[in-house]
């Protein structure tokens, strides 16, 4: 097992060095005191992180945390939510193992692995008047009040796949995050544009309703990111594997390799 990494200039312990730390400095305890000393009761921390069944794992990933959890309970799972660029210093900076972002990483030293894509949609208020219409059209439908996530250091993808067309949104209506951009939608404020997945819910409550955009044929891409030269311990590649089954049962496309097959790294 690795027990050291090097991640730019500085030197981490992999999640084995740790568990091997905490053993070297139980030989250390047994040494200055072996009449004190008792052996740990139950699974110790090398079979148990070997095993499957202790650890710790910064990674997110919401859709497979309740599966994954009651599959190893004695795991840690920490979940960060942000933007796209945020995910992706805090997977630079060592802060999380796994990210998981839209589109492709601008990072040099990180690695998407594509995990799915989704179905991008209009979505509006039940009483809206686009309803009505047979066939909708982007030209049309930017003509709308549209509502759009406050965007971070870069445009969010939808302003990118319309400014690839000659197309950008002239009745801006900017709020400050996808749940928000749901809730002025569903009282009336506006349209947006969303991937089909993310509204799955309020759709089936009635709140939401989504529909197909005649000329927009994109889908939204969803992939896992890593450090290139990182490490990953057995407890990620395992949350990973989990990842990629959740996507198979769901309503969403998982990608489609052709060519040959990958060296196994993460979920290729």
């Amino acid at each position: 097992m690795k027990l050291f990494e090097r991640l730019g200039r500085r030197v981490y312990l992999t999640r084995e060095g740790k568990a091997v730390l905490e053993h070297a400095k139980n030989i250390g305890d047994r040494f200055r005191a072996p009449k004190q000393y008792q052996r740990p009761q139950g699974n110790s921390s090398w079979t148990a992180f070997s095993g499957m069944q202790q650890g710790a794992q910064r990674d997110p990933g919401a859709l497979a945390v309740a599966q994954f959890k009651a599959q190893y309970p004695k795991i840690e799972i920490s979940i960060k939510t942000g933007r796209s660029h945020e995910v992706e210093r805090w997977v630079v900076e060592n802060e999380v193992d796994l990210g998981v972002i839209e589109g492709d990483p601008a990072a040099a030293l990180l690695t998407k692995e594509p995990w799915y894509t989704d179905e991008l949609v209009l979505v509006v208020s039940p009483r809206s008047h686009l309803l009505r219409k047979r066939r909708l059209f982007v030209k049309e439908i930017i003509e709308e009040p549209f509502l759009i996530q406050s965007p971070g250091i870069r445009p969010t993808f939808i302003e990118r796949v319309l400014a690839e067309k000659g197309m950008f949104i002239k009745n801006r209506v900017t709020v400050g995050s996808r749940e928000a951009v749901k809730t002025a939608v569903a009282a009336g404020c506006g349209v947006s544009i969303m991937p089909k997945s993310l509204i799955d819910t309020e759709q089936r409550a009635g709140v939401l309703k989504a529909r197909k955009i005649h000329d927009l044929d994109v889908r939204y891409p969803v992939n896992l990111i890593y450090r290139r030269d990182k490490h990953l311990s057995q407890s990620v590649l395992a949350f990973a594997e989990l990842l990629k089954k959740q996507t198979m049962k769901s309503n969403v496309l998982p990608f489609v390799r052709s060519g040959r097959k990958e060296k196994p790294r993460l979920v290729s």
